[in-house]
This record gives C-alpha cells, sequence and structure tokens, in this order.
C-alpha cells in the first residue's frame, strides 16, 4: 500500500466501554486504511475521560472539493488527522453514544460523513474506507452504505445486509458460515448494520436521525427503514468488510460494559427481543396496537414453555416479561411510530426487491437447520 491519503469530509467514530480488549486492534486497523478519516473520534462510554482529550498526527490530505478527490488520487495540502477522545458516560446506545460524541468533538465544516465503528469492529484490510467511499461517489444520493459483518478472525459471515420480511428484518446468511464471497452480489438491501457503516450527514438531517429508543440491536433497522420508505437507499458493500467480535451480544461484555471472561449466552437476549418487540409495533398502525398486545400474552406463555423445553430457562422468563415490556415508554414508542409515518412515503410493496417472501424464507431455515445438523451450532466471534 502507497502513503495514506487523509480524506477531510470523513469523521470516524468509534464507540467504547470499560472493557478495551478489542479497541487497539480497531484503532490500529482504522489507521491503517489506505484512505484515512479527518477525524478520529474516541467515544468513551466510561467515566474515564474527562476533559476531551485531542492529538493530531501528520498526513497528505486530500482536497475534498479537488476535481480527482472522487477517486481519492489528487493530494491535497499536507495536514493531519485529529484523534479526539471525549467522554460519553451514559449513553443508552450505540447511536446515542454517536450523537453525544459529535456535540463534543466539533467537527469541522468539511465533515459530510460519519464512520461509525464498535470498539470491537474492526475493518479488515487496508481498502475498508475507501471501497465505502469509492460506492459512495458511484451511487449519488444514496443514504447509508454497510460493510459486511464478519467473525473476528474475518472468516467466517455474521451477516451482508438484511432484507424486510414482514415486521421483521431477515439477513438470509446462515450465521457462522465459511465467507466464501457467495453473496458478494448484493447490493441494494432494506437495513445495514451500523458497525462500519458510512452514513452522510445529510442523511441523518433528512431522515430525523437515529433514535436510541431501540437500543443498540434495534436502532439501526429503525433508520435503515425510515431511508428506504422514505425515498433513499440502504446499499451493502461486500468487499468493504469489518470483523466483529459482536462481545454484549455473545455474552462477552456485561450490560454496564465490563468485560466477562466466560461468554454468557443470556446476557443479550432480554435486549434482543425488546428491540425486535419496539420494531414490529411501530411498523404497525397504532389503532393495532392492542389487539396485537392482546394476541401476544398468549404467544408469550407458547415461546416461554418451548424454551422451558428446550432448557432455556433465561430465555423463557424473558418471553414471559416481554408483553408487559410495552408499557415502560410509550410515549416514545408513539413518537418513533409517528417518525416513521412522517418519513415513509412508500408502502413495502413498492420495494419488491428490498422485500423476501415465504417461500425464501423456507429455503433459508431449510438450508439453515442442513447447516446445524452438519456443524453443530453457528460458530461465532
Amino acid at each position: 500500500m502507497g502513503h495514506p491519503k487523509v480524506d477531510s469530509t470523513v469523521a470516524a467514530v468509534v464507540t467504547c466501554e470499560e472493557d478495551r480488549r478489542f479497541l487497539s486492534d480497531t484503532l490500529s486497523a482504522v489507521l491503517s486504511q489506505s484512505v484515512l478519516p479527518g477525524t478520529v473520534v474516541i467515544a468513551d462510554c466510561s467515566s474515564a475521560t474527562s476533559p476531551p482529550v485531542t492529538s493530531e498526527f501528520d498526513g497528505p490530505r486530500t482536497s475534498p472539493g479537488g476535481e480527482d478527490s472522487a477517486s481519492h488520487q489528487a493530494l491535497g495540502r499536507v495536514g493531519g488527522v485529529l484523534v479526539r477522545i471525549v467522554s460519553v458516560a451514559g449513553a443508552e446506545s450505540f447511536a446515542d453514544a454517536v450523537s453525544r460524541a459529535l456535540k463534543h468533538a466539533g467537527l469541522g465544516p468539511t465533515v459530510s460523513a460519519l464512520w461509525l465503528l464498535h470498539d470491537d469492529s474492526r475493518p479488515v484490510g487496508p481498502r475498508c474506507l475507501e471501497r465505502l467511499l469509492d460506492a459512495r461517489c458511484n451511487t449519488p444520493g444514496v443514504g447509508i452504505i454497510g460493510a459486511k459483518q464478519l467473525s473476528w478472525d474475518g472468516t467466517l459471515l455474521h451477516e451482508v445486509g438484511y432484507y424486510a420480511h414482514g415486521h421483521r428484518c431477515e439477513t438470509l446468511v446462515i450465521d457462522g458460515e465459511r465467507d466464501q464471497e457467495q453473496y458478494d452480489d448484493r447490493q441494494d438491501v432494506f437495513a445495514v448494520s451500523l458497525a462500519g457503516a458510512l452514513v452522510p450527514l445529510s442523511t441523518l438531517t433528512r431522515f430525523g436521525g437515529i433514535d436510541p429508543w431501540f437500543g443498540t440491536f434495534g436502532e439501526s433497522f429503525d433508520f435503515c427503514r425510515r431511508i428506504c420508505r422514505g425515498g433513499g437507499r440502504a446499499l451493502i458493500v461486500p468487499r468493504a468488510a469489518v470483523a466483529h467480535r459482536r462481545a454484549r451480544f455473545e455474552g462477552l461484555r456485561s450490560r454496564s460494559g465490563m468485560p466477562l471472561e466466560d461468554a454468557r449466552e443470556t446476557r443479550a437476549t432480554m435486549a434482543w427481543l425488546v428491540a425486535e418487540q419496539r420494531y414490529r409495533y411501530t411498523d404497525i398502525p397504532l389503532a393495532w396496537w392492542p389487539l396485537v398486545w392482546l394476541l401476544g400474552l398468549p404467544a408469550s406463555i407458547v415461546h416461554a414453555i418451548v424454551c422451558l423445553v428446550g432448557k432455556c430457562p433465561y430465555e423463557a422468563w424473558c418471553r414471559l416479561r416481554l408483553p408487559w415490556m410495552v408499557w415502560a415508554s410509550p410515549g416514545r414508542a408513539v413518537a418513533a411510530r409517528r417518525r416513521l409515518r412522517r418519513h415513509a412515503r412508500l408502502p413495502l410493496s413498492r420495494l419488491p426487491m428490498l422485500v423476501v417472501d415465504r417461500r425464501q424464507m423456507a429455503r433459508w431455515r431449510d438450508r439453515r437447520t442442513a447447516y446445524g445438523m452438519q456443524n453443530g451450532p453457528a460458530v461465532v466471534g
């Protein structure tokens, strides 16, 4: 790789917590890109950073308005990559941490896009950001650009974008299958993960920002839903990948952000189920909510029994609690629904390429069952 260029129009935002086991690898990968972001903001969700810390190292900077800036070939004035560490203690989700960090970071007027990363989502290879930027240049008006999600060693798949199915988002990828570029022809999807995503600031303004009420496991689905149904595009770039350890999802990190030595699969169950429920409710008209809630009571009991039979007592307890979580924050639920109504001009029937049907879902479930029988539980990490 030649001497890296610096694009002052991009600011990378990396969130971190008390658990710093993966942060150094992620930052090393960010600062080893062929195109470096002009600013790197480290959003510290712990209470260790106060006041903000600023550092800078030299490197060539691309001219944001130059004739060759789209292809990242022209070198502008020599400048540096600005690194800022800001405290976002108390953030309730990934998006909330990013939002708080931007208020303290004081980004310059040249910044027009954010590259969002968790501390445990390491860019794979030196051209990850470059490929995301190329996709942005080649796809005018794109709302959000996501990266392929891989295991921490970069060999196994987590997901390659999501499609809409009913009131859910489905990836149609078997979590843990080996990455053989079998999904690299995907482009337009209904949703992408925020980890590793390139988000133009204009998208945040146009679609009302990312709602932290959905939590880290659901806010990308809601945000991308507003983009796609509002006439924008969610693009996946499979050649740009991040190795995502998913520490909290896989039980390697506590709810408070502390490291756990032994994976505890139950740790994120409640948060994941609540995120799915909030997405489902806000995807249907308000008038239907009471009926959906009433139907959800017996359904929660059935799901709990199934979980108990499958020797998953914690998930059974979560299933029984789930319907009552609807009433935890009704005001924010109504606000989220109204925000969707305000931006969603297109029904899913107008977006057939972003929706999977029952036949596709059945085929995916068959593949997943066959994979599980041949390989055991999906390998993650």
